[in-house]
């Protein structure tokens, strides 16, 4: 990489990166993306909606998730569960 490359580039800083998940997700890293409380890393729950909450929000119910569990759940069924068919016996 020459000088000049290097001088185009652009440089992330650290601002710049919480601004960019702040407009990502809603909400600033660190905190409740449902009632906006201040996490730690050891009180931090992620859910399959992608977003962080607290102890208190990280059931799907508390949290109004726009994850679809049920329909998830029925296709890891049916392909777990194949339909068994009996085999049919011929009156000879």
């Amino acid at each position: 990489m020459n000088s000049v490359q290097s001088r185009k580039r652009k440089l992330h800083n650290d601002e710049d990166v919480k601004k960019q998940e702040i407009i990502k997700y809603g909400v600033k890293p660190g905190e409740c993306s449902y009632c906006s409380a201040r996490l730690r890393i050891t009180n931090t729950f992620g859910c399959k909606c992608k977003r962080i909450f607290c102890a208190k929000h990280r059931y799907s119910d508390e949290h109004r998730c726009s994850y679809d569990y049920k329909t998830e759940n029925m296709i890891r069924l049916e392909k777990e569960n194949p339909r068994i068919v009996p085999s049919r016996i011929s009156n000879a």
